[in-house]
């Protein structure tokens, strides 16, 4: 994991009442920028996938193999939702008591003695429904990929049964683990102003991606006032002084499908399902289409909202002035679509020779921004996890600015007051 934590404080005022921005993010291009990047840089994710083809006869001990195998995976796809059904149990009651203590807190009154007692009980809350989030999510995710390969070895095994002795052609799409998408590359800052205090810790993990992001900024416009306040009086009476996969796991689908000739052949390929011709430094849809066209088997695919892409990367590589946060991705639904090749005694609308998967990746899905402003006056902390560049959770804790402003002029009163 990378880390990387910048603190500053010192004078200032705000003058309005809005957000300013705090942490600001840009794109950054390699091939065009002249300047090193300064600020803390990390990508938007992405998820490549294999296409692993074959060609062969089927014996009977393919099928022993293939039968022990659906036994197994079934095995596995039951533990998985149990630990699924598990978590998500540890989740909702990591809800209910977060519920509980954040509104213990926001009920308690200022002079309540245990108020930051109160206060810190809500933040644990808050990071125990955190972690049971997140391992929910992976739960979910697991036992999402353990029912398609119980599932994808189910139609193996079926397929197989019903073609003992001939051929058969098998595809398995493999959704990879998560990766950096290094066309999308932005510099985070901290964008500081001199009345303000901040902290900001930033979290990546080894590929770029975004982990943690924790900022407290606090507004010492009050404070300034009311020291400036007392220096006056100081040098008015000579007195004295002060001053935070995986994996996604890899998801199998794979269909066995009979075919009337069997020259052995087997290849695989790894793309980017959001590429559909040659680009540098990635193989496309195009170029799986092809492979896959050599054993007669027609490749489609198509993602939800993909249009929005274009229209969300213009908007934000173009941007003229940096941008209010951090950019994310939302992942989106892709359909895989293998269309196998039809025996002359098949009917060609037979749905047996049509297969479709869907699976959910990150690429080209629409981009948006994490706020990262403070308002004028008061503290500002937010905290956003992500879980492998992708946003899971966003909190802010943004009290009251016209509170902050109507204190001021008090904190002054009272230094004049103290020093009659």
């Amino acid at each position: 994991m990378m880390k990387i934590m910048i603190a500053s404080g010192g004078l200032a005022a705000s003058v309005i009442l809005g957000g300013c921005a705090v942490v600001t993010s840009t794109s950054y291009d390699y091939s065009k920028d002249i300047e090193v990047p300064k600020g803390f840089t990390y990508f938007l994710p992405k998820v490549m996938v294999k296409a692993k083809a074959s060609q062969g006869a089927v014996s009977a001990s393919t099928l022993a193999k293939l039968s022990a195998e659906v036994v197994r995976l079934d095995g596995e796809s039951a533990a998985a939702a149990g630990t699924e059904a598990t978590k998500k149990a540890e989740l909702t009651t990591a809800v209910a008591a977060f519920e509980a203590a954040s509104k213990t807190y926001r009920e308690a009154q200022p002079e309540d003695p245990e108020l930051v007692a109160k206060k810190k009980a809500m933040e644990d809350k808050l990071k125990e429904f955190n972690a049971a989030a997140e391992a929910f999510y992976k739960a979910a995710a697991a036992a999402a990929a353990a029912v398609s390969l119980a599932e994808a070895a189910e139609n193996n095994l079926v397929n197989a049964q019903q073609n003992v002795g001939g051929c058969t052609v098998e595809v398995a799409l493999t959704q990879m683990q998560v990766e950096a998408d290094t066309s999308n590359l932005y510099v985070a800052k901290l964008d500081h102003s001199p009345f303000r205090s901040d902290e900001l810790t930033v979290i990546s993990n080894e590929l770029g991606l975004l982990h943690t992001v924790d900022l407290v900024s606090d507004d010492q416009t009050a404070a300034i006032a009311t020291a400036a306040t007392n220096v006056f009086l100081k040098f008015q009476t000579l007195t004295k002084k002060k001053v935070d996969e995986e994996e996604a796991g890899e998801v199998e689908v794979a269909e066995a499908k009979k075919q009337e000739e069997c020259p052995s052949k087997n290849f695989e390929i790894i793309f980017d399902p959001s590429v559909s011709s040659k680009t540098s430094g990635a193989n496309s849809v195009a170029q799986a289409k092809g492979l896959l066209r050599q054993l007669g088997v027609a490749l489609e695919v198509a993602a939800d909202e993909a249009g929005k892409e274009a229209h969300t990367s213009k908007i934000v590589n173009n941007a003229a002035v940096p941008s209010s946060g951090l950019f994310y991705r939302r992942p989106i639904p892709y359909q895989f679509t293998l269309m196998y090749p039809v025996p002359k005694d098949a009917a060609a609308a037979d749905p047996d020779w049509v297969q479709s998967e869907r699976l959910v990746l990150p690429n080209m899905g629409p981009i948006a921004l994490a706020p990262m402003d403070a308002g004028p006056f008061v503290k500002t902390t937010r905290t956003a996890k992500f879980i492998n560049g992708m946003l899971v959770s966003n909190r802010a804790e943004r009290p009251s600015e016209l509170k902050g402003l109507i204190q001021i002029p008090a904190g002054i009163l009272d230094a004049l007051t103290s020093a009659e």
